[in-house]
């Protein structure tokens, strides 16, 4: 599966009919239905959600915080067993919270021509693609500068 900006797939359709309208006896009229038959169907495909949330180290601290306190109110309550397993709940958390692999940071930088972008996290270059968030090679997060 390959993920596409929809919007942007359809503007492109409709920048193509532009250029071609005049090719048409009607004015384009019956080829401007069917592009606008395309945008709709685009429309109504299915979608999902192309950026997984991602748990954040403030995200970690909150459940880590949340967990510790489960467990005390089980100490003073001396409930031992069920403390015990709070803690290895906690452990197994912190485990796979120190096990998340930190994101790449980059932005697009513009070449100046042609509309091609560089991404600055592993220099590919892509025509068009500087308003996306994402670089579809190495998945690095654009924010602008990468310092942010």
């Amino acid at each position: 599966m390959r993920l596409i900006d929809a919007d942007a797939f359809k503007e492109y359709l409709k920048n193509a009919f532009e250029e071609v309208k005049h090719v048409y006896t009607d004015g384009g009229v019956f080829a401007w239905r069917i592009t606008e038959d395309f945008c709709r169907d685009i429309d109504e495909q299915p979608t999902i959600n192309a950026e997984p949330e991602r748990l954040t180290d403030d995200d970690f601290e909150t459940i880590r915080i949340h967990l510790n306190a489960q467990k005390e109110k089980l100490c003073n309550q001396q409930r031992w067993e069920e403390a015990e397993e709070y803690q290895r709940i906690i452990d197994r958390f912190m485990a796979f919270a120190s096990a998340q692999p930190e994101r790449k940071k980059g932005k697009w930088i513009d070449k100046g021509h042609d509309n091609i972008y560089q991404c600055s996290a592993c220099g590919d270059m892509w025509m068009g693609i500087g308003g996306y968030r994402y670089c579809p090679t190495c998945g690095a997060m654009m924010r602008g500068d990468e310092d942010e």
